[in-house]
C-alpha cells in the first residue's frame, strides 16, 4: 500500500450486471487496493432477468467501505466509473 509518489489517488467504481468492483490507483497508475461485491441479477421467469438498483447501491457502499479499511480515502482526489 505504501507509495513514494506525492500525487493524489483515484477511486474507480464499476457497476456491472453481476457485481460491483472498486479500485484505488496512485498517480503512477499502480493499484493501491481493490474490492469486489457480488450482485447477481434476479431471474424472474422464462427469458426475463431483472437487476435491483438498491442492491447495486448497497454493493457499491460495501466495496467503498472495504477499500476505506485498506487505504486512507482522504488521499483520494478523484472518483470515476
Amino acid at each position: 500500500m505504501a507509495t513514494t509518489d506525492r500525487g493524489g489517488w483515484l477511486l474507480g467504481v464499476d457497476i456491472g450486471t453481476t457485481g460491483v468492483r472498486g479500485s484505488v490507483v496512485d498517480a503512477l497508475g499502480r493499484v493501491v487496493t481493490e474490492a469486489h461485491e457480488a450482485c447477481p441479477p434476479d431471474t424472474c421467469g422464462e427469458g426475463r432477468v431483472e437487476a435491483d438498483a438498491e442492491a447495486w447501491w448497497n454493493a457499491a457502499r460495501a466495496v467503498i467501505g472495504r477499500i476505506g479499511q485498506s487505504a486512507p480515502l482522504a488521499r483520494v482526489e478523484g472518483v470515476g466509473g
